[in-house]
């Protein structure tokens, strides 16, 4: 029994790119790879249209990045050394520093690279998923590089 022949691979086309390729540019074809010149237009567009939207992407997240606290998407997210110190006060008594630590999953007293967001948004959202509802006031200082001391407090007064 003899096989069927295979049909020609030109027969194969997908309807739409039948659809696209007009009988004028069907008959034209690329020197080298023997498709529609179309189907090469269209892939080029797909690359550059591709390069510009990543590139627009990463511009927007850059000026993004110099207006928000957390710093994520910054091309310099660690340009930063805070000096930072946690105290905690629960039922009018001091958490002692293993407390806090253990509480926040980080060290009360230390210094971060990152943003000084970082270390915020972990106390804060303990605070307000697990730890709510608790009687506890969180405090935070830090310098960042040095530089004056700031304050931020939980629940804020």
């Amino acid at each position: 029994m003899a096989t069927p022949a295979r049909p020609h691979r030109r027969g194969m086309r997908s309807p739409l790119v039948r659809a696209l390729v007009s009988p004028a540019t069907r008959k034209r074809r690329d020197d080298v790879s023997g498709r529609p010149a179309i189907a090469g237009d269209l892939a080029d567009g797909l690359r550059v249209g591709t390069a510009v939207l990543l590139l627009t992407f990463q511009a927007v997240m850059i000026v993004h990045a110099r207006f928000d606290d957390a710093r994520y998407f910054s091309w310099a997210p660690h340009d930063a050394q805070n000096e930072y110190v946690i105290e905690a006060r629960s039922e009018g008594r001091s958490l002692s520093d293993e407390e806090v630590g253990a509480r926040y999953r980080i060290p009360a007293r230390g210094v971060d690279p990152r943003a000084i967001a970082h270390v915020i948004g972990l106390v804060e959202q303990y605070e307000t998923s697990r730890g709510a509802g608790g009687d506890i006031e969180v405090v935070v200082r830090w310098r960042t590089n040095g530089g004056a001391e700031r304050t931020w407090r939980h629940p804020d007064r």
